[in-house]
C-alpha cells in the first residue's frame, strides 16, 4: 500500500536526501510541517532562552520572599495580591519579553522559511500573527488547566498545551496568515 501523501519525497532510509528536502525551498505539505516544526523548536529554545536571561539579570526575584495562601474564594483579593507581589511582577516582565522575542523569531521564520507571504499586508499579517499565538496560548493554558482540574498529571496537560498551540498556530498561520 502506497501513502500518496508522501509521492515526491525521499525514501524513509534517506536521512542525507530528507535533510537536503527540508531545507530546501520545495513546498511539499509533509517537508513544510517539519519546517514549521523546527522553527518552533527554535522559538521554544529563544523562548525559555530570554525568559531565564530576563530572571537572572533583569528582571531577578528577590530571594526569601514569604509565603503566603491565596484567597481562592475572592478573585478581586487575589487580583490585588498578585499585582503587589513583586515575584508575579517580574514573573510576568520575564514571561512576557521572551514571549514577543520568540513571536518575533517564529514569525521571522515562519515568513523567510515556512510559509509565503502575501495574503495580506505586512501589519495585518504581523497583528495576525501575534494575535493567533495569544489566542492558541490562551487556549491550550485554559485546556490544560481543566485537565489539571480533572486529575490529569501537569506534565501530561502542558503536551496538551502544546499540542493545542502547534495544531492552532499551524492551521491559522496556513490558512489565515499566510499563503498556503
Amino acid at each position: 500500500m502506497k501513502l500518496t501523501f508522501l509521492d515526491g519525497l525521499p525514501s524513509l532510509l534517506d536521512i542525507p536526501g530528507w535533510f537536503r528536502a527540508v531545507f530546501s525551498s520545495r513546498q511539499h505539505p509533509f517537508l513544510q510541517f517539519i519546517r514549521y516544526g523546527l522553527a518552533g523548536v527554535v522559538a521554544m529554545a529563544t523562548n525559555l532562552g530570554v525568559f531565564i536571561f530576563c530572571e537572572r539579570v533583569l528582571f531577578p526575584v528577590p530571594e526569601g520572599a514569604p509565603t503566603v495562601s491565596l484567597p481562592w474564594l475572592d478573585p478581586l483579593e487575589l487580583l490585588q495580591m498578585l499585582r503587589e507581589d513583586v515575584r508575579v511582577t517580574r514573573f510576568f516582565q520575564s514571561n512576557a519579553l521572551a514571549f514577543l522575542t520568540a513571536n518575533t523569531v517564529a514569525y521571522v521564520l515562519n515568513f523567510k522559511w515556512v510559509f509565503q507571504a502575501g495574503r495580506h499586508s505586512k501589519q495585518l499579517e504581523i497583528m495576525l500573527f501575534f494575535g493567533v499565538s495569544a489566542f492558541s496560548f490562551l487556549l491550550g493554558t485554559l485546556l490544560a488547566s481543566i485537565f489539571i482540574h480533572q486529575g490529569m498529571h501537569p506534565y501530561l496537560a502542558k503536551g496538551a498545551d502544546i499540542l493545542t498551540a502547534v495544531l492552532v498556530n499551524y492551521a491559522c498561520r496556513k490558512w489565515i496568515i499566510f499563503k498556503g
